[in-house]
């Protein structure tokens, strides 16, 4: 599955739920219905403490948002009527989506919740007539058309709707698809829903997509290289603990990447890493890589022996050898572009030896690869 509908689908998935769950509310019993007015205050706190927890200032912000319509249904006695307390919701969670993640609670989200509460504060005046623009309540064109200021806000609604699903698609992005699903979510529950029972699902429902959020999140940052993209150091740790009798192991290392570091610079250097790493993603045969440490890498093969193998990271050094990298020069102050190699060494599985061990061949012969000219694979016969 494409990744962009992949970070989209449980997002999806939760608020499809909550809809269905609703639209069959009459069935459930009485003493549920209770319940389920106050889940998504539970939520709200839920998704507050984990922003605390996890130092991310945009939930902070998100979850604030998503009080907005929470107030309004259930303790203004117009309810939901108010289509400008929705707009500022959808509108500032597509700012969210492209804020920068500064922390939890500083001057930055003081700042951000400031110019929220400046736009709350001009709905409410807007809604008690304290201030007024006439033109604002004329109808478009006669009788029964809406009035120029419902078709302003149902402008910027549906604007902010098209550049979330922009933004989705192009960045792939689980924030952008949560802020988009949340979107739709907040246009049902104003346009369509009008039970209290009903609006307390889709609300508990738009707090869960970001509770489990930044549980997924938390997930990717303990178990993925940020920098690589691939399964990181950790990841590798579990997956050593689950390997079956039969397995191949390959260390991959990048040729003379300190000097490159001192030549190019360290940014470059992480561009480098990035594209080698990239590469080492599409290996075959099965592959699992990793990303080991510094300019090293760790690819697993599952149920495989180094026959199965062999053509697959011959294949893999190849296009590591044919990739180009631009870089700048910081001497000459110009692009060019620079091949980059990389060294295997590669080890089976051994009986009565632990993967570590077997990492530790693999190792061995990766300084035979180095010693040997470098830009090649070494497998380690070595008995047991």
């Amino acid at each position: 599955m494409p990744k962009k509908l992949n970070v989209l689908l449980m997002p999806l998935i939760l608020i499809t739920a909550c809809m269905y769950v609703g639209a069959y509310i009459h069935l459930i019993p009485s003493i549920w219905l209770n319940i389920f007015i106050y889940l998504p205050f539970v939520f709200a706190g839920v998704l507050i403490l984990l922003a605390w927890h996890f130092n991310k200032g945009r939930l902070l912000v998100i979850a604030i948002l998503l009080c907005i319509p929470l107030y309004q249904s259930f303790f203004n006695e117009n309810g939901l009527s108010s289509l400008s307390y929705i707009t500022v919701t959808v509108v500032n969670l597509s700012v969210v989506a492209f804020m920068r993640e500064r922390g939890f609670f500083n001057r930055f989200a003081v700042n951000r919740i400031a110019f929220i509460g400046m736009q709350l504060a001009w709905c409410l005046a807007f809604e008690k007539e304290w201030v007024s623009f006439p033109i604002l309540n004329e109808r478009i064109l006669a009788n029964e058309t809406p009035i120029w200021s419902t078709l302003i806000l149902w402008g910027g609604i549906v604007a902010c709707l098209i550049l979330s699903k922009l933004y989705w698609w192009r960045t792939e992005s689980d924030i952008g698809a949560g802020v988009l699903i949340t979107q739709v979510a907040l246009v049902i529950l104003f346009y369509v829903v009008n039970s209290e029972n009903q609006i307390s699902l889709l609300l508990s429902g738009c707090f869960l997509v970001w509770i489990l959020y930044i549980l997924i999140e938390s997930h990717r940052m303990a178990y993925v290289d940020d920098l690589t993209q691939l399964n990181s150091r950790r990841a590798l740790n579990e997956k050593l603990l689950a390997l079956p009798k039969r397995y191949v192991v390959a260390m991959v290392d990048v040729d003379h990447f300190k000097r490159f570091n001192d030549t190019y610079g360290h940014d470059m250097g992480d561009l480098v890493l990035y594209r080698v790493a990239n590469e080492l993603s599409k290996v075959s045969g099965g592959g699992k890589p990793f990303r080991y440490g510094g300019e090293e890498f760790t690819i697993i093969f599952f149920n495989k022996r180094w026959s199965d193998v062999e053509d697959s990271l011959e294949n893999l050094r190849e296009s590591i050898e044919n990739m180009r990298v631009s870089v700048i020069d910081p001497k000459k102050g110009i692009a060019k572009n620079v091949q980059v190699t990389v060294s295997l060494g590669v080890s089976e599985s051994r009986v009565n030896m632990t993967p570590e061990e077997v990492i530790k061949l693999s190792d061995e012969a990766l300084y035979q690869a180095k010693r040997k000219g470098r830009n090649r694979i070494e497998l380690n016969k070595k008995q047991t």
